[in-house]
């Protein structure tokens, strides 16, 4: 996923391998899950890479389905360990994933 901001700043959030197996609503699961974050005037890249998440779950099963809280807590925290690994996080991230939780 893309995200080019208005201030000039692009960001390329790459998605996750994932063994997929229908991507039917995929994309209805990005626009509810980034929209739903900036009506809480959540940035807009939070927004992407959460949706980010949620599209990877949703493709994860077949046929059109939803992704559930739990889901989605769960693969927002299991992203923040795979991408931090074992070092300690920056203030700045400490606060934006407590946003995102």
């Amino acid at each position: 996923m893309s995200i080019y901001a208005a201030g000039g700043d692009d960001y390329h959030i790459r998605a996750t391998g994932q063994e997929v197996f229908d991507v039917s609503g995929a994309g209805d699961t990005v626009a509810a899950i980034l929209s739903t974050g900036l009506s809480i005037d959540a940035s807009l890249l939070a927004c992407a890479c959460v949706a980010n998440l949620g599209a990877g779950i949703v493709v994860r099963k077949v046929g059109t389905a939803v992704v559930h809280p739990d889901e989605l807590r769960q693969s927002v925290v299991q992203s923040l360990v795979t991408e931090s690994g074992p070092q300690a996080l920056s203030l700045e991230r400490i606060v934006e994933c407590v946003r995102l939780w």
